[in-house]
């Protein structure tokens, strides 16, 4: 009997957004998506003489040298949506599970770790992240700012959000 059988609809994971001071409350059943805020990686935009992916996953590490204080990073590259530039990616493994383990997170209800540069980018205004905190989008890379120097900012909506397919291993 093709076409009687429906397949169920997936039911999408709820999408967090998780900053390093601000709090909530994990409840809930189910897997989780979350969002890291710019506060967990190092985010760098560079045009390079360099035209395929794996080329510029070779010189991730170089490109931060002397920029970033010392300690243990990982190294993610991803295209950037301008053509030519990519945008490289340092972060700390230890310190995101830190965090997670503050606000007991269990790991096996993580669905997807993803960093705030690919899910916000592109704003066209301020996105409220906490009392005193938004994101801003300058030259291409996702910064917090504090509110009070920014106007018209927009509260952050994760309800319907459509993650893209960049996550942190």
């Amino acid at each position: 009997m093709i076409g009687q059988y429906r397949l169920p609809l997936k039911q999408e994971n709820p999408t967090l957004f998780i900053h390093t001071d601000t709090p909530f409350d994990f409840t809930g059943e189910g897997r989780v998506n979350l969002i890291l805020s710019p506060a967990f990686y190092w985010c760098k935009k560079e045009s390079l003489a360099v035209k395929n992916l794996s080329a510029a996953k070779k010189i991730a590490q170089s490109v931060f040298d002397g920029t970033i204080p010392e300690g243990e990073y990982k190294y993610l590259v991803q295209r950037d949506r301008e053509p030519g530039y990519f945008l490289f990616y340092a972060y700390d493994e230890e310190m995101i599970v830190t965090r997670l383990q503050e606000l007991d997170v269990p790991p096996g209800r993580v669905q997807g770790i993803y960093f705030a540069q690919s899910e916000q980018a592109g704003l066209e205004h301020p996105v409220q992240l906490n009392e005193t905190l938004c994101l801003i989008e300058t030259g291409g890379i996702i910064t917090p700012m504090p509110s009070r120097f920014v106007s018209d900012v927009e509260p952050m909506h994760l309800d319907n959000h459509r993650l893209s397919r960049f996550k942190v291993p």
